[in-house]
């Protein structure tokens, strides 16, 4: 189960007092870049993104292969 969203001006508001949350792209630019950190650390840490809803701080999920993935893997032959 997801951890609850923080909404994005909530954020805005409590972190640099903005009170409009169209007026900035300022947090779009701290979370991109938080990310990339996090991302560099090889953490299980992530932060997701909840549309309409904020952000929230969870452990990564790996991807799934897909079937398309999956169908490229298996008509590759195998390495020797």
């Amino acid at each position: 189960e997801s951890p609850e969203p923080v909404p994005r001006l909530t954020l805005l508001q409590d972190v640099w007092g903005i009170g409009d949350s169209h007026a900035s792209n300022r947090l779009d630019v701290y979370i991109r870049r938080l990310r990339k950190k996090l991302e560099a650390l090889h953490t299980e840490a992530c932060v997701y993104t909840v549309r309409s809803g904020g952000y929230y701080f969870g452990k990564a999920h790996l991807p799934q292969p897909t079937e398309v993935h999956l169908k490229q893997a298996q008509s590759q032959p195998p390495a020797v």
